[in-house]
């Protein structure tokens, strides 16, 4: 939890890769060479992207980046990978709120999945 008008120093946010996906390097490179990103390095880990933040504040924050695929899936259930998505980050982001000033999550993440 940050206070209003407040910014925490550094952080760190993980994004799992998708089952047969790779993060593609260019696009995170591109990341880390945008300075209004406030992303000090991007780099891949166990199939994990790490992306550093200069800081963080209750503003909305965007970025995105490329994923290749590497494999196939078939029957990628979109349901079950939004909430797998959506209870990963809940977990993160308990783990790091004091839990008197904790705000309820339940709606706090919107994910829409859309097939291609």
């Amino acid at each position: 939890y940050i206070p209003q008008g407040k910014i925490a120093g550094m952080s760190v946010v993980q994004i799992k890769m998708i089952t047969g996906t790779v993060p593609d390097k260019d696009s995170l490179d591109q990341l880390s060479a945008n300075p209004s990103n406030k992303i000090l390095r991007a780099d891949v880990e166990d199939n994990k992207v790490n992306l550093y933040l200069s800081e963080v504040s209750n503003y909305d924050m965007q970025f995105s980046f490329k994923v290749d695929e590497v494999i196939a899936v078939e029957n990628l259930n979109l349901e079950q990978l939004k909430y797998s998505i959506t209870m990963h980050l809940k977990i993160l982001l308990q783990q790091h709120i004091p839990l008197k000033t904790r705000p309820n999550l339940d709606n706090f993440l919107d994910f829409q999945a859309k097939e291609p």
